[in-house]
């Protein structure tokens, strides 16, 4: 009903409007042809709902992108459909289409817009960051190949997260491969480390330390060794033994071991999930175990709220 209002009130507004959002998103080329050809807005946009939470309307072309309809595109493209953008999503149609994993489309876009050198992060980045994040490694790979940088990402100071980070974070290890062998540079990004060190990944700490990555950084989500002891792995689980070898790298780098995770010391993490092998080690080499006062008074706070007394 919004969109069909929207459409009345609109100067360019016709009964086709609507239609052709709909044969866009659905990939209908005959029904787009036919919308078009009735007087359709190509760049209509529908009114944005939840202005709060950003972007959230797209256009005939940005639908198609996004449902990886290359052929709706092609001919949107052809009658002159507008490539918007901005500074925080780059090319709008692209981002989407990186996200979904739409190969074809992204290459569509890129021959489309043929962007110099100067534009093509600021354009296809978001589609790079967005592709990384969500597994997409063929759009992955073509946009590396067509120039895009691995360690571009959006201006400012809120979310600057390159594709590399993504990648990480998200688990995607091949795609942080591939990022790397681009060029991808994590010394930036101190996260990069503590999320591979979570993951249990021993043999990419150790390339991430080796690359000049400082066992003790800090990150925003805490120092590697802290965040990998930490992790729940469970008594006898299959996953305590890469976490312990993760640690033990760490180790050897020098990583500090009584630095506190959520307030609890790597020592007393291990105790508490009866991995002993991990206590052991940390142990040689002079950890604590110990929570900090707050997250003691929390506990406490809670058990006594609850009724579970102490364990």
């Amino acid at each position: 009903m919004l969109l069909l209002l929207a459409c009345l009130l609109s100067p360019a507004s016709a009964v086709a409007t609507p239609e052709l959002l709909r044969a866009a998103a659905t990939g209908d080329l005959a029904a787009v042809e036919a919308a078009l050809a009735g007087g359709a807005d190509i760049d209509f946009t529908a009114p944005n709902r939840q202005p709060q939470y950003g972007y959230r309307v797209q256009t005939a072309l940005e639908q198609a992108a996004s449902a990886g309809h290359t052929d709706v595109a092609a001919l949107l493209l052809a009658k002159g459909a507008a490539l918007r953008s901005d500074q925080w999503y780059g090319l709008y149609a692209a981002t989407w289409a990186g996200q979904a994993g739409h190969r074809e489309v992204l290459a569509l876009l890129l021959r489309h817009a043929a962007p110099p050198p100067g534009q093509i992060d600021y354009l296809f980045g978001p589609a790079l960051i967005n592709a990384a994040r969500n597994g997409r490694a063929a759009c992955v790979a073509l946009l590396l190949e067509r120039g895009v940088s691995p360690n571009w990402h959006t201006p400012g100071d809120h979310f600057p997260r390159p594709a590399l980070l993504e990648a990480q974070r998200s688990g995607q290890a091949g795609i942080f491969s591939t990022l790397l062998a681009a060029g991808g540079d994590p010394r930036p990004h101190p996260e990069i480390l503590t999320y591979a060190a979570m993951q249990g990944d021993a043999v990419l700490v150790e390339r991430l330390l080796g690359m000049g990555m400082p066992a003790n950084t800090q990150s925003d989500i805490g120092l590697p060794l802290s965040m990998a002891a930490c992790v729940n792995t469970g008594a006898n689980s299959d996953f305590q033994p890469r976490i312990n070898a993760t640690v033990a790298v760490l180790l050897a780098a020098g990583s500090d071991v009584n630095t506190p995770a959520r307030g609890r010391s790597p020592l007393f993490c291990a105790q508490e999930d009866g991995n002993r092998e991990l206590a052991a080690m940390l142990e040689e080499h002079g950890a604590r175990s110990f929570e900090t006062a707050g997250r003691k008074l929390k506990r406490l706070g809670w058990q006594a709220l609850f009724g579970l007394g102490g364990h």
